[in-house]
């Protein structure tokens, strides 16, 4: 074959290949202008809709606009009185013979350093690094509450810490009664544990009762080396939980003295006496869970107003004095891990009881 052939046909492959190109962009070109006017009468369809829609929206506005404001002339807000201005912080103990014997116990204990100096934060002026610590770390979602007011959250406090702190503070907003901002609380007369201590290995073992049974939980504190003020540990509680359990242990001068008992604020708190029924509930409610599950002697709720931890709250709560460190006995008993584990049973069966409305 000649060269001039050979030519030709090289030629003639090379136009035909072009050809074939031209005609497959082609194809492609035509294919994507089909297809952008197809997208642009979609999007012309969806604007006439929004433009079309844009009138009855407004006008279903309005309507909602005009039920509101009829529905707030029909209900108007009304605000709690929260302050009893001649309540005495001092006159809620109950008089009965049992309560007044738990009572003095608890008193006796005050005047030893091994009472519930009170469990609230600090008036909220300034914010606790160890607080902020907390609630960075707590597992809390923004709704507290179920829609039907069921609750969700619950604050454990782990009473006292390794370390007291003598400083001053308010025994409840506004008060002019100062007391020490919280102590170290008892030791075991046998076991010469620390209350602090033993407080915490109880609420741990609450927290997961309470996680197992769907609550969410807030603990105060997780560890012994923390200084929050009794009405600081309140404040924590008030934002972020439902209820507020406050653990701790009793003492008195007379080691037979035995059993558990509860404390809430009487109907002449000064400072929540709004929420006396529903704490007085809740603390009838655990206290009795309690002493069900431990069979430790029950000596009841009982009312008191000198407790800051209770007189800086804003939610339902209970203290939980959950046996006598000076009792040797009793003692020695909570601090075996079967019997603080029924403990724990016994405070969570209480709160189920009280969101149950039980109690009521």
């Amino acid at each position: 074959m000649s060269q001039k052939v050979k030519n030709f046909l090289v030629c003639t492959g090379i136009f035909v290949f072009v050809m074939g190109v031209m005609l497959v962009a082609a194809g492609f070109m035509k294919r994507s202008l089909d297809t952008d006017g197809a997208e642009n009468g979609i999007v012309a369809e969806e604007v006439n809709d929004a433009a079309g829609n844009d009138s009855a929206s407004d006008g279903i506005e309005l309507e909602k606009e005009e039920l509101e404001n009829s529905e707030e002339s029909e209900n108007p807000n009304i605000e709690d009185d929260e302050e009893q201005d001649s309540g005495n912080a001092q006159n809620s103990i109950d008089e009965s013979s049992e309560q007044e014997d738990a009572n003095l116990d608890i008193e006796e204990n005050d005047s030893n350093a091994q009472t519930e100096a009170g469990d609230s934060e600090a008036g909220g002026n300034e914010e606790d690094e160890n607080a902020t610590d907390i609630m960075n770390n707590s597992n809390v979602s923004e709704d507290q509450t179920d829609s039907n007011g069921a609750v969700k959250v619950i604050a454990i406090d782990a009473g006292h810490q390794l370390n007291g702190n003598s400083d001053k503070e308010p025994n409840g907003p506004g008060s002019s009664v100062m007391k020490a901002k919280v102590t170290s609380g008892a030791t075991g007369v046998s076991s010469k544990v620390p209350e602090y201590v033993l407080t915490l290995e109880v609420s741990l073992k609450l927290k997961e009762v309470l996680l197992e049974r769907g609550y969410e939980v807030v603990m105060i504190r997780e560890t012994h080396e923390v200084d929050l003020s009794n009405a600081e540990r309140a404040q924590i509680a008030n934002e972020s939980a439902d209820l507020f359990i406050r653990i701790h242990a009793n003492g008195a001068d007379d080691a037979s003295v035995s059993g558990a008992l509860t404390i809430y604020p009487s109907k002449d708190n000064e400072y929540v006496a709004y929420m006396s029924e529903e704490c007085e509930s809740l603390s009838k409610a655990v206290v009795d869970g309690l002493c069900e599950a431990t069979g430790a002697k029950n000596r009841g709720a009982v009312a008191m107003d000198n407790m800051s931890g209770i007189n800086w709250c804003s939610i339902p709560v209970t203290i939980v004095e959950m046996g006598y460190l000076s009792n040797p006995q009793e003692d020695e008993l909570m601090q075996q891990e079967a019997y603080q584990e029924k403990i724990a049973k016994g405070i969570a069966d209480g709160i189920d009881a009280y969101v149950n409305k039980q109690y009521q």
